[in-house]
């Protein structure tokens, strides 16, 4: 795999790979990739009904007659495209293979997660504050319990399959990620805001009870009881606890746990809209 990116060239005649352009000889990712592509492209777009039935035939695709026999050429396309090399299973398989794992990630991130240690912070709260971050920088499941909301977003009903037809059509949920610890339904949490500080601990922070847990599935979510350290998931702004968290939040069992706030990356967007 090493060899289809950059200058590599493939001779079909001696089985051999250059590191040099020889007679007409592309880039093996064009090779081996981009032109299977571009002839499924040229099959499709000029209407060659015989080379588009040979080409699902050798890429083995379940096609019916029908998916083929559509008027629009590019309805044609995105139906072998998406049956041939579905754009889910790459992306999906790219975040497994190249993405950190939790425990490997927040290591790396703890310095801007966490705060450094309060320089005046009440003996009696220091071993909880140190556990907590030990516990966060670990990933730690059985460690105290540690979450951030990043966002908050507006989510209708009808796509719940569990929905309640007498409840409301929509609610306010909030995006979060669990860092350490195990978060259930109807466990209570201290809830800091994003003004919230370690040396004034009775400002800007509440404790509350959490009743609604989903699982994230695209536009459908799902309702769950318990999240471990590592995962992302929806959490229900109801019961009042919409009054709480405005955008942002920190979550946790530990009192004096930091507020956590959004990171900020210094790279630029790859698209700019005018």
């Amino acid at each position: 795999l090493k060899t289809l990116w950059g200058e590599y060239f493939f001779d079909p005649k001696t089985q051999k790979i250059f590191t040099k352009p020889k007679d007409n000889l592309t880039p093996m990712f064009v090779t081996f990739v981009l032109n299977n592509v571009w002839d499924v492209y040229k099959a499709v777009s000029s209407k060659d009904e015989a080379k588009t039935q040979k080409i699902s035939s050798v890429l083995k695709l379940n096609l019916t007659p029908r998916d083929l026999d559509l008027k629009d050429p590019r309805s044609v396309l995105k139906t072998i495209f998406r049956t041939w090399i579905p754009l889910a299973d790459a992306v999906l398989s790219m975040a497994i293979d190249c993405l950190p794992s939790p425990i490997e990630a927040q290591i790396k991130r703890m310095v801007q997660l966490w705060p450094r240690l309060p320089p005046r912070l009440n003996d009696e709260w220091y071993p909880e504050y140190v556990r907590a971050y030990e516990a966060v920088e670990r990933c730690d499941d059985s460690g105290p319990l540690v979450v951030f909301v990043s966002k908050v977003f507006l989510y209708h009903e009808e796509y719940l399959s569990s929905r309640d037809s007498s409840q409301p059509t929509s609610k306010f949920i909030g995006f979060a990620r669990i860092f350490s610890g195990k978060l259930r339904r109807g466990q209570k949490a201290y809830i800091f805001g994003p003004k919230y500080s370690v040396e004034s601990q009775e400002q800007h922070r509440v404790e509350w009870q959490i009743d609604e847990l989903y699982l994230l599935m695209g536009r459908a979510i799902e309702p769950i009881d318990e999240v471990p350290a590592g995962n992302v998931f929806g959490l229900g702004l109801v019961n009042g606890l919409q009054e709480h968290i405005l955008r942002t939040a920190t979550l946790s069992s530990c009192p004096v746990c930091p507020s956590f706030s959004v990171l900020t990356t210094m790279s630029s967007p790859i698209i700019r809209v005018a």
